[in-house]
């Protein structure tokens, strides 16, 4: 029977990635062995790393296969990869990547069985190209005998056995997992047709912008842009004639005066000021005699200075 899906629930939740399945490279002083799908380059065994393993002692068994603390500490190093850096797993961790890793461990060993179960094979020509992609982590011939020595036995039918054992659990969950769950345009659309009322949300809208200030010595192209992308702003939100004029950082709206009175509601002002102050403006003003051409032309009488004046 396939592993139920809150076991595999579970397993994601340790951090386990479909189709990245570690083989079972298991000195806790380098690397792990990774499958074709995703490999990488394991870090240079020391001379001694066959003395440096621990010693294989059995930590469950899945349906008479019995699951070494070599397998659980390879698990260990694949959930928590930073480990040789940190010289081990950190204390703070290690329940928890210990009761993950034993999980992982389990749910690997049921994959392949399952696999194994069903007859899934793996073509020779495969199996030679995931052998030679492995071979490529090392950085000569000689690693690679001693890698070969110290965790596979000096065989090559061992390796290939782990390799074999990878590729068919990628294989089985790739049939369960990853091509179950494609949904066709034609499975989405039913499923929206058929649950409409899941996809219909309240119309809203956010502003989002960046403020600028053109600034005193803003050039003409400047303050045409801003003046632009106010005057933009309020076609918006329904002033079809409408001008900014610009007076430093104050911006002077002018609305048509049969247009004032929904601009001047407390709901409309919050909604000119939330589209003017993006532009720049940091001061926002509507002209109360509305729209009109040439009033830029209007101007207070001059101002005469006090000796200019005289008695009558």
């Amino acid at each position: 029977m396939f592993p139920s899906s809150d076991f595999q629930e579970s397993e994601m939740k340790a951090k386990f990635k479909v189709g990245a399945l570690m083989l079972a490279m298991v000195s806790p002083a380098w690397g792990q062995l990774v499958s074709s799908h995703a490999p990488t380059a394991p870090a240079p065994p020391s001379a001694n790393a066959e003395a440096a393993q621990p010693a294989a002692k059995p930590v469950v068994r899945v349906n008479g296969k019995v699951l070494t603390d070599r397998d659980l500490v390879r698990e260990e190093y694949t959930i928590f990869p930073y480990a040789r850096q940190h010289n081990g797993v950190p204390a703070g961790l290690e329940a928890d990547i210990r009761v993950g890793a034993l999980k992982m461990i389990e749910f690997e060993e049921l994959v392949y069985q399952e696999a194994v179960r069903r007859g899934l094979s793996i073509a020779p020509e495969r199996l030679r190209k995931a052998e030679l992609e492995f071979r490529k982590q090392f950085t000569g011939p000689q690693q690679y005998d001693e890698a070969l020595k110290s965790e596979f036995k000096g065989s090559t039918a061992v390796l290939r056995s782990k390799i074999k054992r990878s590729l068919l659990i990628e294989d089985l969950l790739k049939l369960e997992v990853d091509d179950k769950s494609v949904v066709s345009i034609a499975q989405a659309r039913g499923y929206y047709d058929k649950n409409p009322q899941r996809f219909q949300y309240p119309e809203a809208f956010v502003f989002q912008s960046i403020s600028f200030l053109p600034g005193a010595n803003a050039s003409p192209a400047q303050l045409k842009e801003a003046h632009k992308r106010a005057e933009d702003a309020l076609h918006q939100l329904g002033f079809p004639q409408v001008r900014v004029r610009h007076h430093g950082n104050l911006a002077r709206i002018e609305i048509e005066r049969a247009d004032l009175a929904r601009a001047l509601s407390l709901d409309m002002l919050d909604k000119i000021t939330a589209a003017l102050k993006p532009v720049g403006f940091l001061y926002i003003t509507i002209d109360t005699q509305g729209y009109r051409s040439g009033s830029m032309n209007l101007a207070l009488p001059d101002i005469l200075p006090i000796s200019a004046i005289t008695r009558t």
